[in-house]
């Protein structure tokens, strides 16, 4: 009787510890927005420690990446050092994130001011090429960008990411 009490109190102490994992499961995944993807992060996070300043990285991206690549620079009229990743569908589509050390002017032709922040403007514009947002925090210049490979894949392949989009992940390097 008293092993039989005993083996029912722990069942239902594993399902109802069963239960605590699958919620904690669900908080985590929780984290990324309907839409959007996480991404190889470490990788990133590497990356972007060689620098000699730390820009803040989206916590999510708009895109389902495959690889990313990165590569570290000094901008040749300014001398300011610099990081550009780039993540990279199976598609071939790219979001490519710049990363410059100081408050650079974009110079963006054409474009729109949004709000990422509260108090944190950016610029915005979409021409036949890609779709850009530029802003500055921190003293860092951030500029991200996609472009979505149109060659060889159908409409029903393509990402279809919009301002809006660009816009919620640029919210998630300050969140």
């Amino acid at each position: 009787m008293i092993l039989q009490q005993s083996t029912v109190i722990w069942s239902r102490i594993l399902v109802y510890m069963l239960f605590l994992l699958f919620l904690c499961s669900c908080q985590q995944s929780s984290s990324i927005p309907t839409g959007f993807y996480g991404y190889e992060k470490e990788k990133a996070e590497s990356a972007a420690s060689e620098l000699s300043f730390s820009p803040d990285l989206p916590e999510y991206m708009p895109i389902e990446t495959a690889f990313l690549i990165s590569d570290r620079y000094y901008l040749k009229d300014s001398g300011n050092e610099a990081m550009d990743i780039s993540f990279y569908t199976e598609d071939n589509d790219l979001l490519s994130i710049q990363f410059i050390e100081g408050d650079i002017d974009p110079a963006l032709v054409e474009a729109d001011t949004v709000m990422i922040g509260e108090r944190l403007e950016g610029e915005y514009v979409d021409n036949s090429f890609a779709k850009i947002l530029c802003w500055q925090q921190n003293g860092i210049t951030y500029k991200m960008s996609y472009r979505q490979n149109v060659l060889g894949v159908s409409e029903e392949q393509k990402n279809n990411v919009s301002k809006q989009d660009l816009v919620q992940t640029a919210r998630s390097f300050h969140s």
